[in-house]
């Protein structure tokens, strides 16, 4: 029955240590024999509207099913053959990391994500553009192994996550008549993926959407740091065709 659990629902750390405690209790029951067996129960299968995908219970529905519903009681013999036929569920995609490290001063941040083919890793100081380094890799398997170790070797140099409640919201904004026409709109959302590469790149946060209304326009950023991801948003927006908005702290 294990076997017969998808990879990704069990890791192989876990996938072992529950062979283990298997192993052990049949040691047991083997040196003990306990006197009386309880039989295995069946297993209910409800079916909803002829889906292909039953939920499945270890007790009959205590409440009464909808007309349209199906239940299937699946005594313990063919539950092997019943597993046989379901579909191996999708494959997780790599989670991509970021990590943060306060030191002598200053915040360093350590991540990774995946790509098409690769695993890219980028690291360096709050607010500068750091390093990267790319990893071809093949398949998603080979992506989750490869974050997992670089994530575990981050994590042993003292890195770690920031919560997005840790981090400091800034806003990026200029004035504009009323709501704004189609133009302020298109240039806003231009300005979202500026920022969102901005921050991205130097280790800060990201852009968090916008909004435009009453006489104002405005991007939302969530930092780690609100004092260097000011300074380094001031510039980049003086040095680019974004230069009439202005950086000021966000509420709360």
């Amino acid at each position: 029955m294990v076997a017969k659990i998808h990879k990704t629902r069990l890791t192989s750390i876990e996938r072992e240590a529950l062979f283990g405690c298997i192993a052990d209790c049949a040691r047991q029951v083997k040196a003990s024999p306990p006197s009386r067996l309880i039989g295995l129960k069946p297993v209910y299968l409800t079916y909803v509207n002829d889906a292909d995908e039953p939920s499945i219970s270890f007790q009959p529905q205590s409440s009464p099913i909808p007309s349209f519903a199906k239940v299937v009681a699946l005594e313990p013999e063919g539950l092997l053959d019943f597993l046989a036929t379901r579909p191996e569920p999708a494959e997780l995609p790599p989670e991509a990391f970021k990590l943060y490290m306060r030191s002598d001063g200053q915040i360093t941040y350590h991540e990774a994500w995946p790509t098409e083919a690769a695993i890219v890793e980028h690291w360096g100081v709050c607010g500068e553009r750091g390093d990267i380094c790319e990893y071809p890799t093949n398949g998603a398997n080979d992506q989750r192994r490869k974050l997992a170790t670089l994530k575990s070797k981050a994590k042993a140099m003292g890195y770690k996550s920031i919560p997005l409640s840790k981090h400091v919201s800034m806003l990026v904004e200029r004035q504009i008549e009323g709501f704004g026409s189609g133009d302020d709109i298109d240039e806003r959302h231009a300005l979202q993926e500026l920022l969102d590469q901005q921050l991205g790149w130097l280790g800060l946060g990201h852009c968090d959407g916008g909004s435009s209304g009453s006489g104002s326009m405005e991007a939302f950023c969530l930092v780690v740091d609100y004092k260097i991801a000011s300074v380094a948003l001031t510039k980049a927006l003086a040095d680019s065709r974004f230069n009439a908005f202005k950086v000021r702290r966000g509420q709360v």
